[in-house]
């Protein structure tokens, strides 16, 4: 479940942080050199030199939490 909270909380950030505040819905990664510089930078290159919840900020600018995983069942 923590997983999928991150897989979540990513891909929000993905697309606030790359795809310039695009609704998450709609956010395609295909062909997008910048995601992979975004997760190359904010989740592989830490690694495991960050606790789980270190990376989580790292990676997404707030500490792991279920928003963003419901957000994606909102509406549904």
């Amino acid at each position: 479940m923590m997983g999928e909270l991150f897989a979540s909380q990513v891909h929000h950030a993905i697309a606030c942080k790359v795809a310039n505040g695009a609704d998450p819905a709609t956010v395609v990664y295909v062909g997008d050199k910048k995601v992979g510089d975004f997760m190359k930078k904010r989740v592989f290159e830490p690694g495991r030199s960050l606790p789980w919840n270190e990376l989580t900020q790292h990676a997404t600018g707030e500490g792991l939490n279920a928003r963003a995983f419901a957000a994606d069942f909102k509406g549904r």
